[in-house]
């Protein structure tokens, strides 16, 4: 239960910052300041990729934490866990700011679009339901959602053993880091010309 939880806390804490905040930034002209800077694009989206990710971090710890003190569920090994919670979490801040590119200033605008996608990628991850209990096109669906990688390498973590090899797991939650930021600095490039 316990390396699920942390998957969607991650999820859910990475994805939101951006989504608020950039469109508040937005309707107070804040972002309009950060876009005029002598900085490039590319390290404004960046940057608040950064705020989702460091935000996530700490929030990840209340399931794990609790896990440790009120389930004593202890981690088998450090280095997935480790890997497991930063690289999701930095994937889904990146999400998070790739939604955000959208030209609103209202948040919620956002969110709505962001949970079309979010809650899906839950029920076809393995968090729930293990993969392999999953029908072929859940199976299928699910190779193309990070969540399924940063639960199965948090599950590692804890239970020793994955779906997927956990180097697999880390070079899938590059890729879709690389994607994310890839797509999201051509559309705030697009949105901000």
């Amino acid at each position: 239960m316990i390396p699920g939880l942390i998957a969607i806390t991650i999820l859910f804490s990475a994805s939101s910052i951006e989504p608020v905040s950039i469109p508040i930034e937005r309707r107070m002209k804040t972002f309009d300041r950060l876009v005029s800077a002598p900085v490039s694009l590319h390290a404004v989206v960046l940057g608040e990729s950064l705020s989702g990710f460091l935000y996530s971090i700490g929030i990840a710890f209340v399931p794990l934490v609790a896990g440790l003190l009120i389930f004593g569920t202890t981690p088998l090994s450090i280095v997935p866990l480790v890997s497991g919670i930063f690289l999701t979490s930095f994937c889904f801040a990146t999400m998070g700011t790739l939604f955000a590119a959208y030209p609103t200033e209202s948040p919620g605008d956002i969110m709505s679009m962001l949970n079309m996608v979010r809650l899906p990628l839950i029920f076809i991850s393995g968090v729930f339901i293990p993969l392999e209990s999953i029908p072929f096109i859940g199976q299928v669906a699910g190779f193309f959602s990070p969540l399924t990688y940063g639960n199965d390498l948090i599950r590692a973590a804890y239970l020793g053993d994955s779906h997927f090899n956990p180097l697999i797991d880390i070079a899938m939650l590059c890729t879709f880091i690389l994607i994310f930021q890839l797509i999201a600095n051509r559309l705030y490039n697009k949105f901000n010309e």
